[in-house]
């Protein structure tokens, strides 16, 4: 194995095994899934993006229907 899971939210398990609403709350009180992991041997993909969290909307209304 590579990594480890150092921290979750909700707890991780052996895997999320979560109900969302429709109105995407997750279990009755998340908003969000996190996971934070420790890993060795990472390998920096050698392209990608890096978009100011104020322009993400348009970022992602630009990208998103050309990558479907």
């Amino acid at each position: 194995m590579n990594g480890f899971i150092t921290k979750s939210i909700p707890e991780h398990g052996n895997g999320w095994e979560v109900i969302v609403e429709p109105s995407g709350l997750i279990d009755d009180k998340y908003d969000y899934l996190f996971y934070e992991v420790k890993m060795s041997n990472v390998i920096a993909p050698d392209e990608g993006w890096v978009v100011e969290s104020k322009n993400i909307e348009s970022w992602f209304n630009e990208k998103l229907p050309k990558m479907v």
